[in-house]
């Protein structure tokens, strides 16, 4: 899937970037909220100059509050908006659950039910695809499928045959563009018109990562309530959060959006482990080890959630304090909050600097009870993270707008634990800290 996302957005890139992105500063801008210690901030800006980042958007959450968030760069300040990718997991997660609160969805029901269409993993046809195995990455389902790379980018093939001509590999299609109930049936069905073998790749009850199995929750949420995934969240999650800044739509937020980037440090592209050059003529598209890319459309479920920090703070407080939100707003029960936050089975791994132990739903559990989730999609990364004490609850949040997509791994390591990791480290530290002090007051 990786060669052709990235060969999409690429193709669009080079048809696009002469062209010009419509841009606006809103009014009343705001850089920072509260404050920090000034040999943080000066890290931070030193980081980011080593590091090429186009621009950076911090906050730290103690006990609740957002004690301290600033915008490095950013078209709109605090209101700069980035795509967060997998943080969208565990909105998709939150509703879902919702549903299953009012009845509508049940977390043991064989997915079936809810479909027009029989779900079996044709390995394990005895054991039942539910909605908790799909919360939980033990539905048996792959990472990615590469008909989902083409799906999640919609219907706009109007730079395909570019892309094609400029490279000589042809890209895939999703034509005609199917409804989420059709691709899901055509990809999940041995046979299926859109069917590929490696979809179904574990064994049922196994934590293994997937955005399939997520795209597919928002197909369940769709069919269930009449409504696109994207309006579902909108309307019983972001708005009624207060998150003013927070959508799915390009056109929505365009004046107080991010463009993305991606970092290049060579003649070519890295797709999948082979590598593409750069056409002569594009090179010099590339400019402090950077290529802008246009700004995208993205089908939610897996991915594709924009917002920014201080939105996805009231979020990410909400799951801190027992679905209650700092506005008021009850986003979720109590007990379904303590079930989404509990392991339902063990895994190994990473989430950048932090080590994976445990899975629950839609939100991966770290050592040293750090929890949260991490994102990267093409062009930007986030962080959204807390860590529950004795003292307390201390969240940081973090979102750039480049990534690493065309790098080989052992560079992109290297520059990932540099300058990502090290703000990552340096914020947790110093909301630790605050919250000690706070404490002790």
């Amino acid at each position: 899937m990786k060669r052709n996302l990235s060969f999409t957005i690429i193709v669009l890139t080079l048809l696009l970037v002469n062209c010009g992105q419509p841009t606006a500063t809103p009014t009343m801008r705001i850089d920072e909220l509260g404050s920090i210690d000034v040999t943080i901030d000066q890290k931070i800006q030193a980081l980011m100059e080593k590091g090429d980042i186009p621009s950076l958007s911090v906050g730290i959450v103690v006990n609740n509050e957002l004690v301290w968030a600033k915008n490095y760069d950013g078209p709109a300040g605090l209101d700069s908006v980035y795509i967060v990718g997998s943080i969208q997991k565990p909105f998709t997660a939150s509703a879902v659950l919702q549903l299953v609160e009012q009845g509508v969805l049940d977390l043991d029901e064989d997915v079936s039910a809810y479909l027009p269409f029989l779900v079996r993993h044709p390995r394990y046809p005895d054991i039942p695809i539910t909605i908790r195995k799909l919360l939980t990455h033990q539905s048996g389902l792959g990472a990615q499928t590469e008909v989902e790379a083409a799906y999640v980018f919609q219907d706009d093939y109007s730079v395909y045959e570019f892309g094609e001509e400029l490279l000589g590999i042809e890209l895939p299609r999703v034509d005609p563009y199917p409804s989420c109930e059709r691709l899901y049936e055509g990809l999940l069905t041995p046979g299926g018109v859109y069917h590929e073998p490696d979809v179904w790749e574990f064994e049922p009850g196994m934590v293994n990562y997937s955005n399939t199995a997520f795209q597919f929750l928002g197909c369940i949420v769709e069919h269930v309530t009449g409504q696109s995934l994207a309006k579902y969240i909108e309307e019983h999650v972001l708005d009624p959060l207060g998150m003013t800044h927070s959508g799915y739509s390009v056109s929505d937020l365009i004046e107080y959006h991010a463009l993305p980037y991606e970092r290049i440090e060579t003649d070519y592209f890295l797709m999948d482990g082979v590598r593409v050059p750069i056409r002569e003529g594009y090179k010099d598209l590339v400019e402090n080890n950077l290529i802008e890319l246009p700004l995208y459309e993205w089908t939610p479920g897996a991915g594709g959630l924009r917002t920014t920090v201080p939105d996805l703070a009231q979020f990410m407080i909400a799951h801190m304090n027992q679905g209650l939100a700092p506005n008021g707003f009850q986003l979720l029960q109590p007990e379904t909050v303590e079930m989404m936050h509990q392991s339902a089975g063990s895994t190994q791994g990473n989430i950048n600097s932090f080590k994976l132990v445990g899975q629950g739903m839609g939100w991966s559990l770290c050592e040293d009870g750090v929890e949260g989730h991490v994102g990267g999609q093409l062009g930007f990364g986030g962080t959204m993270i807390f860590k529950r004490t004795d003292q307390g609850t201390v969240g940081i949040l973090m979102m750039i707008n480049v990534n690493l997509e065309f790098l080989e791994q052992d560079r992109r390591w290297d520059w990932f634990t540099k300058y990502y990791s090290e703000v990552e480290q340096m914020l947790l530290q110093a909301g630790e800290e605050m919250l000690a002090l706070k404490s002790e007051n």
